[in-house]
């Protein structure tokens, strides 16, 4: 039993026993050793091992064999647990028993014999039997314990390296490398765990890594190795959180890493768990944002929120400064210059800042100390988690001087995207359990202890991402495809995230088992591109990407390959590559060039290409060049410039052709000066006209030649504004020939302005001295009595109209009297027309004499004269002067031998007692002299103007009008315009009726002199015009477009918002074009303020608007203005046109006007035409339009298709 005991310690515990047959018992200080055969007898066995005992009797030999077991028991641990402790009982009590059997009873000898001999011995050797049974069962009970502990052992061995594999595995796959540090305190630091994908990503192997923490920055760049490894050693030292960006140079290739580690903290050291990340694509995505950021012609710049300093900016915000960095910017308080504050500038930005997009103008002050205006756009933005504030700045100072417009600007916006943190996830295929990482569940806002299944994990997603999760996952079970999925979530909080999401099959035996994949939140990154690529598409300009090495075109914005004449990008990149944008230039001479500019590190040209249909376009390109994953590519933004360039070329051909023809032009001459007014070019028509050759003239100054002296410093501002950008007007003038005499010219300058080049002024002059002989004939043919030389009606009635209203402001007044001879009409039918024209002609010179200087003469026609008394008001000296001018005329007339008396009668008006136009004034004093005449012959008569009652009545009428505007009782009628040539209808009239409820139908007579001059009048033009287009939209509904005039009021044209309110009816009738209205004006309203109907009428004609201008002829200025006023057409007056076949003065007129519109471009119509004979005449003399009785009267408009229709049946017949 002992021997068994010594063989199962040695076994159990390694004890040094040597053989089968020897029992080692250690005690401190003792070694006692014994050695047995198998043959000895047990009772032998325990004999002697009593006797070799340390002399400690039979009951210390137990008490030793009890602790030998003890220490055994302990020193196995749980083997002595269990079905152990049986074995170890029976082992133990078989030595006791053993030990009191050999206490009982003396060992005697084997031949010594005794009573008991026999029996004891058999007892003896029974009992020994029995234990020896006992130990043997014991130990195989033993050995059967060990081997299931053992298989037990093996099993969980195999289970843990399962699951260590499978670590690995899902570890491999992720697109991130994991690692776990340990520092225990001593300050070296060293991997417990680091992945395949965490040692691919350093470049480095696991052996040296493992034993050397350092080695893993083995590859890091030489410029980031230094701030990488100190600001690991800092965040380790003070146990912080490991946020370590740096560049690694693998295999030749240069990679952003990102370091994340956390540490946790254990009973004897630090553990660092984390995970390494490629953020290459990150890097170069913001170096192309940054790139696009600096190349924007806007000025972008960051504020900080709390004071508005500058914190980054591009070249084009400190350019608009006239600054040279962004250092003088920083330095520069930009919210300071006045009218503006610095606190007004701060609440705007702090409004940005709060979530409100600021949008302004501002103005600042450059570094050469000149104000300028910009458009500024404030919005707040997030970079590094700072809230920052993001302003655009646009010049618009030259916009808000009206000198020109700016051009177009592109705005772009940069912004930092942060990847976020990855999370793993695994789906085991057979049994459809479904893993996910911590960080999965953070991205999901879930607890870690969520128990999930697929479904549960496909309902986040998206409802119309989900189908296309689910497929990915189909494919990938049955037919072990990888994917990759960018996919949009809401977490169980709520919030929406878009998620990049990664799956790679693990197969075994040739099927799937399993799927592990990573999750990714790229929310930011996600919206950061969608914004880029916005600016990229909108970009008014075209963008492309080509790679640098062999010109392929990467990427392209939608406008670049619409320039091109393509409808989609691929259609653009095949042109591209087959070389069919190119000029003929040579691809490999391309490439070169391309090369060279990637070499200098940009460059700007303008660049010829070819559309697809070939023909030419040119670009203004600004070449950049960038690096996109990995590759060497040049960006480029190019701006068409081909109209300007076929614009500049369009410039130079005509100035040539300009040149050639205005060399030999008659009757025009042309001269150009230089900025200082030096003779560039002299034409012979100049030469013709101010008598200076060429030579000459060549190298002379303007001044010196032909300005006169009056004009000269007026010429001399002129030629600095010239220098200064500015246009010079157009204009008559008088210059000065080489004899010294003066010559009329209209003088029309154009200023050519090339880059690079000085200003040069060309000057055209037109020799207007025929002109003005020709219109101061027509002139005095208009405005005086060809008999007698006096003023006639149309002259006076402009006089009397300036005389009233200097009389105004004077304060003053004056006589109108209308004088008409008694006795004329006998003396004509007795000794004929010419003695009663000699007559007159005597008559008006005696006139002449009896009335003052600043007094009027006018004959009005036949023997009625017109006399404008100044100053003089009633009582004597009125009554003397009326007598005296009675005396003066009844004196007797010597004419062809005859002594001739004729009596005169006054009638006599006072203004400004009696007030109204000229003509009104004219018609009350002929009434007065009716009453003369009635009174007696050779007296005069004053007009009773009875003026309350006149104002009583107009306010009546005004009642009546507003009353019949409201109730719509005023209707158009249209009379047509016919071409005279052909016969048919070319446009019509619009003319207005008054259906009043009493009187019943009323022309303009009866009350547009009522709305003279008040409020009135503006509403009941824009009634009349609103009527008219929607009159013509109803035409135009019926498939007629039908031109129409409508008659304006010249107070009316002049008053503030007209133009406006064309605007806005022409926008309420969409549907009739602006060129089908036309407007009439009459010729006095035009001229009574010319500058302003200048002004009005050009803008009426920018609308489209037709202008024309009525009752041509009747106004005192007339032919002087018809040049200045921008009109269309003129209208003949129908007092020209009715008397022209019996008036030869008439027929004159009529001739003169019709060739004066002619040399002018304009369109004529006459007026009243009323029979054929009229027409035809017309017609002979070269006006082509005409209206009148002779085709038609006014009719309603629901007669004009009608009548339309009869006409052309009458044609066609």
């Amino acid at each position: 039993m002992a021997v068994a005991a010594g063989r199962y310690a040695a076994i159990h515990r390694g004890s040094p026993v040597q053989s089968v047959g020897q029992f080692t018992h250690r005690q401190p200080g003792v070694d006692q050793r014994a050695t047995f055969s198998s043959s000895d007898p047990p009772m032998l066995l325990c004999e002697t091992a009593a006797k070799r005992s340390t002399g400690k009797g039979l009951a210390g030999q137990a008490r030793e064999t009890r602790m030998v077991f003890r220490r055994a028991r302990r020193k196995a641990g749980p083997i002595g647990r269990g079905p152990t402790a049986g074995c170890f009982a029976v082992f133990r009590l078989t030595t006791i028993l053993v030990a009191i059997r050999v206490g009982a009873a003396p060992v005697a000898p084997a031949h010594a014999g005794s009573a008991g001999g026999p029996a004891a011995f058999m007892a003896d050797w029974l009992l020994a039997t029995l234990l020896g049974l006992a130990v043997v069962a014991g130990l195989l009970l033993a050995l059967v314990v060990l081997w299931r502990r053992e298989r037990r052992s093996r099993l969980t061995a195999q289970r843990l390296a399962e699951l260590f594999a499978e670590r690995e595995r899902m570890a491999h796959d992720l697109p991130v490398g994991l690692h776990e540090v340990i520092d225990d305190g001593s300050g070296v630091l060293q991997f417990r765990y680091i992945s395949d994908r965490a040692l691919a990503l350093f470049g480095v192997s696991r052996k040296p890594v493992m034993a050397d923490f350092y080695r893993v920055f083995d590859h890091l760049h030489p410029q980031d190795r230094e701030r990488v490894i100190a600001a690991n050693e800092q965040a380790r030292a003070e146990k912080k959180p490991v946020l370590i960006e740096g560049r690694f140079v693998v295999d030749g290739r240069q990679r952003w890493l990102r370091i994340e580690s956390w540490p946790q903290e254990r009973a004897h050291a630090t553990i660092w768990p984390g995970c390494t990340l490629d953020v290459t694509d990150q890097h170069e995505a913001e170096s192309g944002f940054r790139v696009l950021f600096e190349q924007s012609p806007l000025a972008i710049m960051v504020h900080d929120v709390e004071t508005g300093e500058v914190l980054d900016g591009n070249r084009a915000s400190w350019e608009t400064y006239g600054l040279d960095s962004l250092e003088a910017l920083q330095q520069r308080d930009l919210w300071a210059d006045p009218p503006y504050s610095r606190s007004e500038a701060l609440a705007l930005i702090r409004r940005a800042a709060a979530g409100q997009v600021q949008r302004f103008e501002w103005c600042s002050i450059n570094a050469q100390g000149q104000p300028f205006w910009e458009l500024v756009t404030l919005m707040p933005v997030v970079l590094k988690g700072r809230l920052r504030v993001f302003s655009t700045a646009t010049e618009i100072t030259e916009l808000r001087d009206a000198e020109q417009r700016l051009r177009d600007s592109e705005r772009l916006l940069t912004r930092m995207s942060e990847l976020a943190a990855v999370g793993g996830w695994s789906l085991d295929v057979r049994s459809g359990e479904l893993r996910w990482t911590e960080q999965t569940f953070r991205l999901h806002h879930l607890p870690l202890d969520t128990n999930l299944s697929v479904t549960d994990a496909l309902s986040f997603y998206h409802p119309e991402d989900r189908p296309i999760l689910e497929r990915a996952l189909k494919r990938a079970r049955e037919h072990g495809e990888p994917w990759e999925l960018t996919l949009r979530i809401t977490t169980a909080q709520g919030k929406k995230r878009v998620v990049r999401t990664m799956c790679r099959p693990i197969e075994q035996d040739g099927r799937v088992v399993r799927l592990v994949g990573a999750i990714q939140e790229v929310t930011d990154l996600v919206e950061a591109e969608r914004r880029f690529r916005a600016i990229f598409e909108q970009s008014p300009v075209a963008i492309l990407v080509q790679d640098a090495a062999t010109g392929e075109v990467v990427d392209a914005n939608r406008n670049a390959w619409r320039i091109y004449g393509f409808d989609s990008f691929q259609a653009f990149r095949d042109a591209a590559a087959d070389g069919r944008l190119g000029m003929g230039s040579g691809r490999q001479s391309g490439l070169k060039k391309m090369r060279d500019m990637v070499a200098r590190g940009g460059d700007r040209i303008e660049w010829p290409s070819r559309h697809a249909d070939g023909h030419v376009l040119w670009f203004d390109v600004t070449l950049t060049p960038i690096e996109l994953a990995g590759r060497s590519c040049v960006l480029a933004v190019c701006l068409d410039i081909t109209q300007r360039r076929e614009a500049e070329q369009r410039l130079r051909d005509s100035e040539d052709r300009f040149r050639r023809i205005l060399q030999d032009v008659d009757g025009v001459s042309v001269q150009g000066y230089g900025p200082d007014g030096r003779v560039h070019y002299w034409n012979r028509a100049s030469e013709e006209l101010y008598g200076y050759t060429e030579a000459e003239a060549r190298e002379s100054n303007l001044l010196d030649l032909i300005i006169p002296p009056e004009m000269r410093e007026e010429v001399r501002a002129g030629l600095q504004q010239m220098a200064e950008g500015e246009d010079l007007p157009n204009g008559e003038m008088e210059l000065m020939r080489k004899d010294g005499s003066r010559v009329p010219v209209y003088s029309s300058h154009t200023v050519l302005r090339r880059p690079g080049a000085a200003p040069e002024l060309f000057c055209i002059d037109i020799d207007l001295s025929e002109r003005k002989a020709h219109e101061e004939a027509l002139d005095r043919m208009a405005h005086y009595d060809p008999l007698t030389g006096l003023p006639n009606r149309r002259l006076m009635s402009a006089l009397i109209e300036e005389l009233m209203a200097r009389m105004d402001r004077q304060q003053s007044g004056f006589a109108l009297c209308y004088l008409d001879l008694d006795d004329f009409k006998p003396i004509n039918d007795r000794h004929g027309h010419d003695v009663g024209d000699q007559v007159l002609v005597a008559i008006a010179e005696r006139l002449r004499r009896l009335v003052r200087g600043s007094d009027l003469v006018s004959r009005l026609g036949g023997d009625e004269f017109v006399l404008v008394l100044e100053g003089i008001g009633d009582g004597p000296e009125l009554e003397r002067k009326l007598s005296f001018i009675l005396d003066g005329v009844v004196q007797p007339i010597a004419v062809a031998g005859l002594q001739v008396r004729v009596q005169a009668s006054i009638g006599v008006t006072l203004y400004p007692r009696d007030s109204g136009d000229p003509d009104t004034l004219l018609r009350h004093a002929d009434q007065a002299m009716y009453r003369a005449k009635a009174l007696g012959r050779h007296q005069y008569s004053l007009f009773d103007t009875e003026i309350e009652a006149h104002v009583q009545r107009r306010r009546e009428r005004l009642v009546e009008i507003e009353t019949g505007l409201d109730e719509r009782q005023f209707q158009l009628y249209y009379q047509p315009k016919m071409d005279l040539v052909t016969g048919e209808a070319v446009g019509f009239e619009a003319l207005v009726r008054w259906h009043h409820p009493v009187y019943g139908m009323l022309s303009p007579l009866a009350f547009l002199h009522a709305l003279e001059r008040t409020e009135l009048e503006q509403r009941f033009g824009e009634y009349i015009i609103d009527q008219a287009l929607g009159q013509m939209a109803a035409w135009h509904d019926s498939g007629q477009e039908l031109p129409v005039s409508v008659n304006i009021s010249g107070p009316h044209l002049l008053t503030e918002g007209f133009v406006d309110m064309l605007a806005r009816l022409l926008e309420r009738h969409r549907r009739v074009a602006a060129g089908q209205l036309a407007l009439e004006i009459v010729e006095s309203a035009a001229v009574a303020d010319l500058d302003r109907a200048v002004r009005v009428l050009g803008e009426v004609r920018k609308l489209g608007i037709q202008t024309s201008l009525d009752d041509f002829g009747t106004g005192y200025s007339s032919l002087r203005h018809l040049r200045s006023l921008p009109v269309d057409e003129v209208k003949i007056d129908q007092s020209f046109v009715r008397d022209m076949l019996t008036d030869l003065n008439d027929y004159t007129i009529v001739q003169s006007v019709i060739s004066l519109a002619d040399a002018f471009g304009l369109r004529v119509v006459a007026e009243g035409i009323e029979t054929e004979e009229h027409a035809a005449s017309l017609l002979r003399l070269g006006c082509k339009l005409g209206q009148g009785y002779v085709f038609a009267r006014p009719m309603p408009a629901d007669a004009v298709l009608d009548w339309l229709a009869a006409q052309l049946s009458s044609t066609s017949s």
